[in-house]
């Protein structure tokens, strides 16, 4: 049953924001914003309050970290996000948000108490989210006519409300097209759509929808956690995913999820990297604040811990990779990366910045340039370099989107084969299911 939006028809929201379609838009997220309270287990202890957070403000974090403010050629307000903001809603956070210069839709909603969280952390880092205030939403129905044109989006949600989303989307865009017929139509080119699943439909019995959904977008994006659940209906997300293993769930995905097109399973595994699966090859990569257990004995003494909290790393990280889909700094990085690789690189660097503190990153400027906690994130990605030039990849010729090998398809029919043949056999024939849409 399709999920329902939290904000009835008959209620008036007040948007504001700007809607100005000569400003191209990168990237728009449709997750929400969220104001958490952070405690700490044992002994009970309130630790930060009126915190800025929310899968939502994390992403667009991770892709505002690569869209300076009128520098290198691209500009913060190529980011969007839609922010309900209540009744409540902290002056501080909203300062904060204005401080990025974003494209911002701020949702008025005076009436109700703004989305409200709490965490509580463990002694061994394990969170426990709780929502204090009724959940609101972020619909595909909020976008304005300018966020109709984003090069990419970000959604974090179920299956159904994956497809649910991404035909609102497709649809709006192709009316939008329609009606004006003299804008340019790059604007309008099928955009890259990055899906991050909620962590509750991660189980086997959700597989079947999981498939459904992926033929809707380019980037399926579990963390390991998620994924190990997905696969296994006991001790749901608490082991270890073996190599081997990982590698099959991806496989499994990819054969059975995307069809034809370019695409791509990326699981976050925090302090271990992430591991990248394509129809080409798997790749691992690092992490940018490597744990101790993978610095070496001589760096030991130098090397500093800078990670204070997690949270909101892994939604940082996608923020960054969508950003990544679409820039070339990282193409000089690494021994031939593809496009879905390389983009994880990027995804690091925005993860790094949002894990250092509780709550945003300091923003601040030197001799025109930007920082964030002091450092540019073009100088980390040089980082990333040299540590990615060491791992042993083979050079890829050709970029991925240019030379693209499916899965061997069974010549064996559909009807003789087994469940996976079948399986394989169907989902070959689907290039793109947003082509039936737009």
């Amino acid at each position: 049953m399709p999920e329902k939006h939290l904000i009835p028809e008959k209620e008036q929201v007040n948007f504001t924001g700007e809607d100005e379609i000569e400003t191209p838009i990168d990237f728009v997220t449709l997750g929400s914003c969220i104001i958490d309270d952070i405690y700490q287990e044992s002994p009970p202890k309130l630790l930060y309050s009126n915190v800025l957070g929310g899968a939502g403000i994390y992403a667009a974090l991770g892709a505002r970290i690569f869209r300076e403010i009128k520098g290198n050629g691209v500009d913060s307000k190529s980011v969007g996000m839609i922010v309900h903001e209540g009744c409540d809603f902290p002056v501080d956070a909203k300062v904060e948000l204005q401080s990025w210069c974003l494209s911002s839709i701020f949702v008025r909603t005076p009436h109700r108490l703004t989305t409200r969280g709490k965490n509580v952390y463990s002694k061994e880092g394990v969170r426990d989210f709780e929502f204090l205030t009724p959940k609101i939403q972020v619909d595909h129905a909020m976008l304005s006519g300018r966020f109709l044109t984003s090069k990419s989006y970000h959604l974090i949600c179920t299956p159904i409300r994956c497809i649910e989303l991404v035909k609102g989307i497709m649809s709006r865009r192709k009316a939008l097209k329609n009606e004006h017929p003299q804008w340019n139509s790059d604007q309008f080119q099928t955009p890259f759509i990055v899906w991050e699943p909620m962590e509750h439909c991660c189980r086997p019995s959700e597989l079947q929808s999981i498939f459904e959904a992926m033929d809707f977008v380019d980037v399926f994006s579990p963390n390991d956690r998620e994924l190990f659940a997905l696969f296994n209906e006991e001790n749901q997300g608490e082991g270890t995913i073996a190599q081997q293993d990982l590698q099959q769930y991806c496989k499994t995905l990819l054969a059975q999820g995307f069809g034809l097109k370019p695409s791509a399973v990326v699981v976050r595994m925090g302090e271990d990297g992430c591991f990248v699966a394509s129809h080409t090859r798997n790749v691992a990569l690092p992490a940018y604040h490597t744990p101790l257990k993978h610095v070496k004995q001589e760096d030991r003494a130098t090397w500093k811990n800078r990670v204070t909290d997690p949270t909101g790393g892994g939604n940082a990280f996608l923020g960054g990779y969508c950003i990544g889909l679409l820039m070339d700094e990282w193409r000089d990085l690494g021994p031939g990366l593809t496009a879905f690789e390389g983009s994880a690189l990027v995804g690091s660097i925005s993860a790094s910045f949002a894990i250092e503190q509780s709550g945003m990153p300091t923003l601040s400027y030197h001799e025109g340039k930007e920082l964030w906690n002091g450092e540019r994130s073009l100088d980390r990605l040089d980082v990333m370099r040299e540590r990615v030039e060491k791992l042993d990849i083979t050079k890829v010729s050709g970029e991925l989107f240019d030379k693209f090998s499916p899965w061997e398809v069974s010549k064996r029919s559909a009807a003789t084969g087994t469940t996976s043949q079948r399986l394989l056999h169907r989902r070959s024939t689907i290039k793109d299911a947003r082509t039936r849409i737009s």
